[in-house]
């Protein structure tokens, strides 16, 4: 159409023709029907910027319908009413009516150029504005889809926000709470609002410890954080996030009575265990009364000392409450005690508790506990000739019990008594060592013997 405008203006304007008048009145009809066309399609090419719902292109619309009015008055009405000739057999156009089309042009020129200029930047806040209202969006979708409650508050602490798992959770209605101040929304629901404001004062994450919350009769139990919001450095609001503990407390509150009646299961098996045990030990006693052979009685003796050796672990572990580990130290002056009970004609002997403040696994107490006993009982009997010896000497007989973890990360146990020493082909021994050799091998243990001013018995082994 343009072209069409353009070619009519010149064909009106070539000599002969000479009619200025229609020559500017096909260059702007034709402009304009041209332009009106471009309409039918507002939301592509040049048009667009014309087309668009924002500042700049309403001006333009608003500006090139104002002056396409204007510039159309004055070509086909007001001049020819002014001049009371024919506008249809014009022969010329007035000075006038070239500047108001020279003046039509610049302006349409200008609004061109200022609705590009413009709209470029409205297109670039809009964009801006698309893409954070869909961040915007997408964020809000994700907060309402997690399982934890969300409540959003600003610089004045008016609650702005909350997801969906709050309301449902927490029985409220939208158009109760947002809006709301939250400090002095519901004391009764919000109790810990003292770490709010201390979040608010000090602009820091506050913990919130889980706590029960009634709720039309049922009973919740809240926990969660209090996340201040900054900018530029300044208090700008809130974030708390509220976590729904209530199944997790029923599990725990469950959990806990489980663990509190197995512990009580696992105490009385222990203490029937040191009875049943005691029960033995006592048989042995009535059957010791009913023997004359010495050998016998010895036999018997070092049985029930085995015995006892066996049922101190559970007694240890009945008194502590602990059922997968034995303090070892605890245990073994425990055992110390009874032996020398056992032993209480012998005045002199004194038994020295070297051993760290350690624990260990139950598996490994017993075995270990068997072969502290069998070195104890052996010194005695052995080395101090049940003390005959010790008399003969006028010494006192010491045994030291040492258990430490060397720095290769090896148990190291040292038992040493200042003794005769003793011949270790003695048939009297012999239970004694197989016994030792059989625990030794459950514990992955190595030992040996060392005589020097009495015997020594050195056992290594890993971890216990």
């Amino acid at each position: 159409m343009l072209v069409i405008g353009i070619i009519g203006f010149f064909f009106y304007s070539q000599p002969g023709m000479d009619n200025h008048y229609y020559a500017l009145r096909a260059l702007v009809t034709y402009f304009m029907l041209g332009f009106a066309f471009l309409l039918i399609h507002p939301d592509e090419g040049l048009m667009r910027i014309f087309c668009l719902n924002n500042l700049s292109s309403r001006f333009g619309r608003y500006f090139l319908s104002i002056f396409s009015i204007i510039m159309f008055s004055i070509l086909l009405f007001i001049y020819p009413i002014v001049n009371h000739t024919n506008y249809m057999i014009l022969n010329e156009i007035p000075f006038e009516g070239l500047i108001a089309s020279i003046l039509l042009f610049v302006f349409y020129l200008l609004i061109f150029l200022f609705v590009i200029s413009i709209n470029k930047k409205d297109i670039n806040r809009l964009i801006l504005k698309m893409k954070s209202d869909k961040r915007e969006k997408f964020f809000e979708r994700l907060i309402d889809y997690t399982n934890d409650m969300v409540l959003v508050t600003d610089s004045n602490h008016i609650m702005t926000y909350a997801n969906s798992k709050l309301f449902e959770i927490l029985k409220l209605d939208k158009d109760n709470l947002l809006g709301k101040n939250f400090i002095n929304f519901s004391p009764e629901l919000f109790i810990k609002k003292h770490l709010y404001l201390k979040s608010c004062k000090n602009l820091t994450t506050e913990f919130v410890e889980s706590h029960k919350v009634t709720i039309d009769g049922n009973d919740l139990y809240l926990s969660g954080y209090i996340i201040p919001i900054l900018k530029d450095g300044n208090f700008n609001g809130t974030i708390n996030v509220i976590v729904n503990m209530t199944d997790i407390e029923k599990d725990e509150s469950n959990l806990r009575s489980s663990l509190k009646l197995l512990n009580v299961l696992l105490t009385e098996v222990h203490h029937r265990v040191k009875n049943n045990m005691q029960i033995i030990i006592s048989l042995l006693n009535l059957q010791k009364y009913q023997i004359k052979d010495e050998n016998v009685i010895n036999v018997l003796n070092d049985s029930q000392s085995r015995i006892k050796a066996i049922s101190l672990v559970h007694e240890n572990l009945y008194m502590s409450g602990q059922f997968s580990e034995i303090n070892i130290k605890d245990y073994i002056d425990l055992l110390i005690v009874e032996v020398k009970n056992h032993y209480s004609n012998i005045p002199n002997l004194a038994i020295n508790n070297n051993v760290e403040d350690k624990f260990i696994c139950l598996d490994n107490a017993v075995p270990l506990g068997l072969i502290i006993n069998e070195l104890l009982n052996n010194s005695i009997i052995c080395g101090f000739n049940n003390g005959e010896y010790l008399k003969e000497k006028n010494i006192q007989g010491v045994i030291d019990v040492d258990l430490f973890q060397n720095d290769n990360n090896k148990i190291i146990l040292k038992v040493k008594d200042n003794g005769r020493g003793f011949n270790l082909s003695n048939k009297d021994l012999n239970i004694s060592i197989e016994l030792m050799n059989a625990l030794s091998s459950q514990l992955s243990a190595e030992y040996e013997i060392v005589e020097n001013n009495g015997v020594e018995f050195i056992f290594i082994m890993p971890q216990i």
